[in-house]
């Protein structure tokens, strides 16, 4: 009896656990360029790629933080922007919607991203952007 017990109660424990996400979010980029020194534009276009070996595997939603630096996206607390999660399968050319950005300023960034089977993935590595020195 003790043996179906622990059987039935080890089945319950592996079905609740969450399923390994198989996606990664890869490849930042601002106005196309891999942490780019020199932004003129007061709005940066931001991409990223979802990387996964899942066939049929697709984006529906991304959340982007970005922060005056990097410890403050460490701790979830984007001081620049938060665009919240937004449901959408566009991961190319989303525009920076946050806070005025100054000349000079180097702007940290990090993309969380849903697949089509709602599981989210880890946050992205954090990715930079440095304003030029004139607008």
């Amino acid at each position: 009896m003790r043996t179906c017990i622990f059987l039935l109660f080890v089945l319950v424990i592996f079905s609740c656990a969450p399923q390994k996400v198989d996606f990664e979010v890869s490849d930042l980029r601002c106005e196309y360029l891999t942490n780019p020194i020199g932004i003129e534009t007061i709005s940066p276009r931001l991409s990223w790629k979802m990387k996964t070996d899942k066939r049929g595997s697709s984006q529906s939603s991304y959340h982007i933080m970005v922060a005056s630096d990097e410890t403050l996206l460490q701790k979830n607390l984007p001081d620049l922007w938060d665009s919240g999660v937004q449901k959408s399968d566009n991961s190319t050319q989303i525009e920076y919607k946050g806070k005025s950005l100054l000349p000079g300023m180097k702007v940290f960034w990090k993309v969380q991203i849903r697949n089509h089977e709602h599981y989210s993935s880890a946050w992205s590595p954090v990715a930079t952007w440095e304003m030029g020195l004139e607008r």
